[in-house]
Parts: C-alpha cells; sequence; structure tokens
C-alpha cells in the first residue's frame, strides 16, 4: 500500500461551492494478500503471460468531495472564509493563501456533504482554530455521534491549535453529510479531511502498482455514461499492455469494457474514459489485467493507421479517374436529349458538377467522404439518364436515330467496364484499398443498369425482328402459331367518309411502345379441347373449325389454363387487334379500300373473308337480319356456318381471319374511344358490354372492315362469335 496520503483542507468563499473530487476503489475476489488470482491469455496475446488483478482488499485513504451546506460567520451572519483563503495539507507541508490564515467561524451550524461508496470505513480529521471556545454535537448522516454510553457526545472548542478526529464513521449511501452544530459560544475549523478505507482492485507486476479509482466495483450502474479512472501508484514496467474488464451478475463470463480493450503503459495513457453506454445493472465487478507481450491494440491501431493513408491516397487517384470517366460519358448524352428527357435532372446534374469542381482545386486536403459522396450522386444522374434513354427506344421511328442511341449506350457499358476493370486490377487485390471496390462502385447500380440494359437489347431485337415472324409453341401435344407484331404508333378507328363506317370509330393515333406475338389463326376446336377437354362449338366437327358459342368469361378461363400449361397468353387489347388486323394498311380493308354498299356484294372482300356474301350460294346477296335466313344457318349442315381457319388469303402479317369467320372477343369493356393520342390503351376501366371485332360468316361486308367493332355481356355466347390470343414479348 502507497505511504503516501492525501490531506484536502478547504476554507470556502461562497455558500453551497464545491471543492474536490472522489475517487472510489474497490476489491475483485479472493483476500490473499500479494496472490495472483489467476491467469488468463486473452485472444492474440501470442501465449504471454497475463496477470490480473490481485484480489486482495487494499486500504487507500482517499480526500473525499467536500462543499459547504451551509453556516454563518460574525455578526454579519456570513458563511465565508475571513481571510479568503483555500489551505491545502498534507504530510510534509502546510500551504496558505496570500492572506495568511484563514478558518470558518462558526454560531450557529455547518455542514459537508460528500459521496462515498456504500460500507466504506471514514475518518474526519479537523484542524481547529484556537481563536474559538464553544461546543458542538456533530451529525453524522443527520444523526448524532453518541459517547460509549449512547448519550449524544458533546464537543467541546477549547481555544487551542490542534485536530478533532472522528474515527469509525460508517456509510450506507453515497451521498453523505456531516454538520457542526453549535450549542453555545462559537468553532472554528481550519480545515477537514476525510479518510476513506475502500475497497478495489488492483495488480501488482514487477514492483508497479496498478489501481482502478472509480467506478466504485459492485456499486449499481444506470445505463448511464460512466467515468472509469486508474493510477499507476508505484513503479514502471518494461513493456506491456493493459486492459479492463468488467462482469455484472447476470454475465457467466467477464467482457472487455468496450474502448479499453488495450492500453499500452505509459504515463500518458492513464487516466479517465468515459464508457458511454454501460448496463443497466444492480453491480457490476471491475477486474484489471496485465499482460507482457506486445498490445495487439497498438498492433491494430498501426494497422488501421496504415490502412487508412493507402485507402486516402488510392481514393484521391480513383476519383481523379472516376471524374475523368464521368466528363466522358457526359458528352454521350446530346443536349437535345437534357432538353426533351432529362429536364428535371439538369438542375442537380450542374450543381453537382460545380460542386466537385470546387472540391478538387484543392487536392491536399479534400474532404474525401464528401467528394466520394458528390461523385456517388452525379454517377446515379447518368445512369438514371441512359436508363430514361433506353426506355425510349421502342417509341423512336427513326432507325437512324436508334442505332446512335444503341452506339452511345454501348460506349457507356464499355467505358463503365473498363473503368471498373481497371479499379479492381490497380486496387482490388490488395488488402487495405480492397474495400474502396464496392465503396465507389455501387453493385446495386450496376445491377440496376445492367437489368436495363438487358431490357434495351431485347427491344432492339424486337425492333429488328421483322414484322409477322411465325412461332409455334406446343400445348398438350397441339401446336399454337403466332405471328409478330412490332412496336409501332398507327391510327385507330375510320375517317368520316368511309362507307358503312359506325359513330364510336373517331380515329386517333396509338402508340403500340412493346411489340406482341398474336396467334395466326382463331382459336380452333382442337386446342381448345386440348385446353379445356371440352367442345362447347355449334358448327362441331372438324378440327380446324374456330372454336365459337364461347362467352367472354369462358376466354379469361383457356387463357389461365393455357398459361398454367406453360403458355402464357391472354385476350388482345382492342388497339392490340386492330393494329394487328390492318397490319400497315392504312385503309379499311388490309388488301385495299373497297366500297362497301351495306350488302354483302364486296368483291375485293372474297379472297381475304368468308362474310354474309361468299359463305353459301343460297345465301349471297341476302340480309343477314332476316329472321328466318339467320335461323336457317343455325342448322346443322345447312347452308352456311364458319369454315376452316387458314383458307382464305392472309393480311401483309402472315395473319389469316382477322376479319370475317367468326367475331373475336377483345379484352376491353365497349365504350367511346379518346379524342387524343393514347399510348397502350386498355379501354374504359368499366362498362357493361366487351368488345368484340372482325364480323362473320354470317355478317354484313361493312362489319368486315379493320376498324368495325361491337360489343355484348361477357357472358354472352353465339355460333359466330370466337377469339384469338396474344402472347407477350
Amino acid at each position: 500500500m502507497p505511504k503516501k496520503s492525501i490531506y484536502w483542507g478547504m476554507l470556502i468563499l461562497f455558500l453551497f461551492s464545491t471543492v474536490a473530487t472522489a475517487g472510489y476503489f474497490d476489491e475483485d475476489e479472493d483476500e490473499d494478500t500479494g496472490s495472483v488470482a489467476e491467469t488468463v491469455v486473452p485472444e492474440n496475446s501470442a501465449g504471454a503471460e497475463t496477470v490480473v488483478a490481485e484480489n486482495t482488499v487494499k486500504t487507500w485513504k482517499h480526500t473525499m468531495a467536500v462543499s459547504v451546506k451551509n453556516g454563518k460567520n460574525g455578526e454579519n451572519g456570513e458563511a465565508v472564509s475571513p481571510d479568503n483563503e483555500i489551505k491545502v495539507e498534507t504530510d510534509s507541508e502546510t500551504k496558505t493563501g496570500v492572506n495568511g490564515k484563514g478558518f470558518w467561524r462558526v454560531e450557529d451550524s455547518i455542514s459537508f456533504s460528500f459521496h462515498l461508496p456504500g460500507n466504506a470505513s471514514v475518518m474526519v480529521k479537523c484542524a481547529l482554530n484556537d481563536e474559538c471556545t464553544g461546543n458542538a454535537l456533530i451529525q453524522w448522516n443527520g444523526k448524532a455521534l453518541r459517547d460509549e454510553n449512547g448519550k449524544r457526545k458533546v464537543y467541546t472548542f477549547d481555544g487551542s491549535n490542534g485536530y478533532l478526529e472522528l474515527p469509525d464513521l460508517k456509510t450506507d449511501r453515497k451521498e453523505n453529510t456531516l454538520t457542526f452544530v453549535c450549542t453555545d459560544g462559537e468553532i472554528g475549523l481550519e480545515s477537514l479531511t476525510i479518510y476513506a478505507d475502500i475497497e478495489y482492485p488492483s495488480v501488482n507486476i514487477n514492483g508497479m502498482f496498478i489501481q482502478l479509482t472509480s467506478p466504485r466495483p459492485g456499486d449499481p450502474m444506470d445505463g448511464k455514461p460512466v467515468t472509469i479512472s486508474w493510477e499507476v501508484t508505484k513503479g514502471l514496467a518494461d513493456g506491456g499492455w493493459v486492459r479492463i474488464l468488467y462482469r455484472t451478475p447476470d454475465m457467466k463470463d467477464w467482457q472487455v469494457v468496450p474502448g479499453l480493450e488495450g492500453i499500452t503503459y505509459g504515463a500518458e495513457n492513464w487516466g479517465n474514459f468515459t464508457w458511454e453506454n454501460p448496463p443497466k445493472a444492480q453491480a457490476c465487478e471491475f477486474k484489471i489485467e496485465y499482460n507482457r507481450s506486445e498490445n495487439p491494440e497498438d498492433v491494430r491501431r498501426a494497422r488501421e493507421a496504415k490502412k487508412s493513408q493507402a485507402i486516402s491516397a488510392a481514393a484521391k487517384e480513383l476519383i481523379l479517374a472516376k471524374k475523368s470517366f464521368l466528363d466522358d460519358v457526359g458528352g454521350l448524352l446530346p443536349t437535345s436529349f437534357w432538353n426533351k428527357y432529362l429536364d428535371e435532372l439538369r438542375r442537380d446534374h450542374q450543381t453537382l458538377k460545380a460542386k466537385l469542381k470546387k472540391s478538387l482545386k484543392d487536392e491536399s486536403n479534400m474532404d474525401l467522404d464528401e467528394v466520394v459522396q458528390t461523385i456517388d450522386a452525379l454517377e446515379q444522374i447518368y445512369f438514371t439518364a441512359f436508363e430514361i434513354l433506353m426506355k425510349k427506344v421502342p417509341s423512336i421511328e427513326d432507325e437512324k436515330e436508334r442505332k446512335d442511341i444503341q452506339m452511345k449506350v454501348d460506349d457507356f457499358e464499355e467505358k463503365l467496364g473498363q473503368e471498373f476493370s481497371n479499379a479492381r486490377e490497380d486496387y482490388g487485390e490488395d488488402e487495405d484499398t480492397k474495400e474502396l471496390i464496392p465503396r465507389m462502385f455501387p453493385k446495386e447500380r450496376f445491377e440496376q443498369f445492367k437489368m436495363a440494359k438487358k431490357e434495351f437489347d431485347n427491344a432492339l431485337k424486337l425492333l429488328t425482328r421483322a414484322a409477322g415472324t411465325r412461332k409455334v409453341w406446343t400445348v398438350e401435344g397441339v401446336e399454337f402459331a403466332f405471328r409478330w407484331a412490332p412496336a409501332g404508333t398507327f391510327t385507330m378507328g375510320s375517317p368520316t367518309a368511309e362507307e358503312g363506317r359506325d359513330g364510336g370509330e373517331t380515329q386517333h393515333q396509338v402508340t403500340l411502345t412493346k411489340g406482341f406475338w398474336i396467334m395466326e389463326t382463331e382459336v380452333t376446336q382442337k386446342q381448345w379441347k386440348a385446353v379445356m377437354g371440352t367442345n362447347p362449338s355449334y358448327f362441331n366437327g372438324d378440327d380446324k373449325l374456330p372454336v365459337e358459342r364461347v362467352s367472354w368469361n369462358d376466354c379469361q378461363e383457356f387463357c389461365k389454363k393455357c398459361t398454367q400449361l406453360g403458355l402464357p397468353v391472354q385476350l388482345p387489347t382492342e388497339a392490340q387487334w386492330e393494329y394487328a388486323c390492318q397490319a400497315g394498311s392504312t385503309t379499311a380493308l388490309p388488301n385495299g379500300n373497297i366500297k362497301i354498299l351495306g350488302t354483302n356484294n364486296a368483291p375485293a372482300l372474297d379472297p381475304i373473308a368468308w362474310y354474309g356474301g361468299n359463305s353459301s350460294q343460297g345465301f349471297k346477296g341476302q340480309s343477314n337480319t332476316n329472321s328466318s335466313k339467320w335461323s336457317e344457318m343455325q342448322y346443322p349442315g345447312g347452308p352456311c356456318g364458319t369454315h376452316p381457319v387458314g383458307e382464305k388469303t392472309t393480311n401483309a402479317w402472315g395473319i389469316y381471319d382477322m376479319i370475317g369467320n367468326a367475331w373475336e372477343w377483345c379484352a376491353d369493356w365497349y365504350g367511346n374511344y379518346p379524342n387524343d393520342s393514347v399510348t397502350d390503351p386498355t379501354g374504359p376501366s368499366s362498362g357493361s358490354k366487351r368488345i368484340f371485332r372482325g364480323g362473320s360468316w354470317g355478317g354484313y361486308a361493312k362489319f368486315c372492315r379493320s376498324a368495325s367493332r361491337n360489343g355484348e355481356d361477357p357472358s354472352y355466347r353465339n355460333g359466330s362469335l370466337g377469339f384469338r390470343c396474344v402472347k407477350g414479348q
């Protein structure tokens, strides 16, 4: 135990002033003086010997916090130090203030308060002043001190210049109070020294004595920041490091206090540490551990410093490389494109470029994190710009412009790949700098661009795929042939001068941004049976006949089951149907403009469609609105009915029977067309009738125009009403 004792005496100028602060100590585990409790080899210590705190009760006399609570002096009743002095006493010398001798003169009472750990043994030593005589009662934590007979003890201040000792005071709280109550005369106190015998953990190795001074082990913690202090009270040691551990009642093993994993021995390293997030526990034990080996924390810190320097240098080089890359790719986006599509991004783009330019002016003092964030934001704008550019490709009709965009996107991808390849080669394999790669080349962004580029390449393939390209899928052993309808823009509806025109055919421009596959023929009875297992058709008997007498709801069920069998299909929108029907034509019929007289006499229609004028000789030229004739046609084996698909001439895209033979259900509700241009329309959001298009074997020629439209309840069925399917890209 250190021989030196510390005495702090105080004289206070103003009421309620605090003079000194305290430190706490505690024991660890066993009580064998001088013994080493255990030997622990920490991780990465290379087997070096470790000495833990001697779990021995040590006594350390230490001055605690003292403050004046109340008191009066002289005639004016002021609680002051008459000589404006703070006096400090030690074993060897007495220091006095500049104004000479000073003391507390008390006629009423005076209190001192200070913090101590619970269960400490305390002694108070008071230096008396020889100018004061009187008697006083002394209270410890509000209770008067008593003599051996249990009576309150009266202490006499006889005017001597001596000391009054109050031994064997016990603490049961942290906040403690010592009060002098003057009963007659006056008392004078020159100084007050508090001694506390407190338990604490320490470590003694090769003559060096290290001890924990706060917090006091065993005391509770409330989870709020706590200050941990330690001291070297004796000796030095060559090399080695210390760490401080803790354990709460609910912990089985000791844990290192975060931040005190390893402190290399040296006078400048010892002092206070604030533990910001301690546990909340009823009690907490502490232990000091000293290790002779090289401090792994020093090794780690040196390694981190080297790594930080390498990262800083590499980051500066990468920043300049990225700046060059961004300048290059910025030129790939023409001004016209910014004006047309990227106006919202323009302001951020210009602001970030200016900010980056300013940051790079002073390369030696640049804030790397800030610059990286600026570059990251700027690069994200370019990624977004190219994604938007790629999405606009399907709507660009000019082939030269499309090819120019393709070249710019390919250049961007090539520069991006080269930049990443260079960075990975230069820094990706180095242990210090490899973490820069994911930071400056975010994986998510590359995945995002990769997906957009894949869609872009696919869009280009679709744009170059010839209209009418044929492809066959098989379901349940039955072939389903489709023809390709590329993305494009067309005029939907009919001009007001077109003969046979209906009122609901308002002309308007429609853009379909995605190409699609449309069945080469109407769904046949054979195809229906393969998927649904039944045949609802009225004109039953030939597998090549179109299926009919199916409602819109029936068609939806067919598409659902077909999708489940591996061929995802649906009914075409009305716009898709008319676009595929026209197949690039701008006339009433796909094969040329015809004059429709409101009868079935339309020779130009004969080569491409089955309709009321050519379904049978007996019916040619007669009105199909005649109820008796219509009834005649409904009987199997009668003069009229559906015909096998694929017997007439196709349109320009190789599609059969788009007009005539059987009406065809579409996906939309029946409703009025818009007056303005639209993109990818799907019709009204609600209605009472679903659309069907194309005319039938029993209808007028005027119903077989590309623009003709009709509608019925979704549950409606008829022997002249079928459908065909479309499939996505």
